[in-house]
């Protein structure tokens, strides 16, 4: 989200240095920026594909020029462990940042929903692998316990990355 949110404040015709210690992140982005264009298949084996998207949109759109440098994680480095901290502080804030799946869509050929209630935004291979998780995912969508948090479940407020 670091990078994504770095490249929505930035202004349109721009050099932008981005400093970070995820090797996976630096990694993602450089092959999808030398790729050129991925197909949905190759998106649909990413996790967070849409972000990804999303990055790669507003780069087109804003007509950035985007370097990430890695940087050594843990290292006494000031502006990291800022970084590090400003991060823990996001994950733990009560509103989400929503990426509204329904309007990218339409720029990402790369889109599978469950149900109409959940963009899975992960491997779907893995996602699936086992037949019976979507099974399982539906009848807790379902269930009428959670009925009171239905309409969050359905406007993807919750995050689903930690449940199996």
């Amino acid at each position: 989200m670091g990078i994504l949110t770095a490249l929505i404040i930035s202004p349109f015709n721009c050099r932008i240095n981005i400093y970070t210690d995820s090797a996976n992140c630096i990694n993602i982005f450089n092959t999808r920026m030398q790729s050129g264009i991925v197909s949905p298949r190759q998106k649909l084996k990413q996790s967070n594909f849409l972000i990804w998207d999303l990055i790669f949109f507003l780069i087109n759109e804003k007509h950035l020029l985007v370097t990430l440098h890695k940087v050594s994680g843990h290292s006494n480095n000031p502006h990291n462990d800022e970084a590090d901290l400003l991060a823990k502080a996001g994950a733990h804030i009560i509103e989400p940042i929503i990426v509204n799946h329904k309007f990218f869509s339409k720029q990402s050929l790369g889109f599978i929903s469950w149900n109409c209630l959940h963009v899975i935004n992960r491997n779907v291979r893995k996602w699936a692998d086992n037949v019976i998780q979507p099974l399982i995912f539906n009848s807790m969508v379902n269930n009428k316990a959670l009925s009171p948090i239905k309409q969050q479940i359905i406007d993807g407020d919750i995050d689903w990355t930690f449940t199996k």
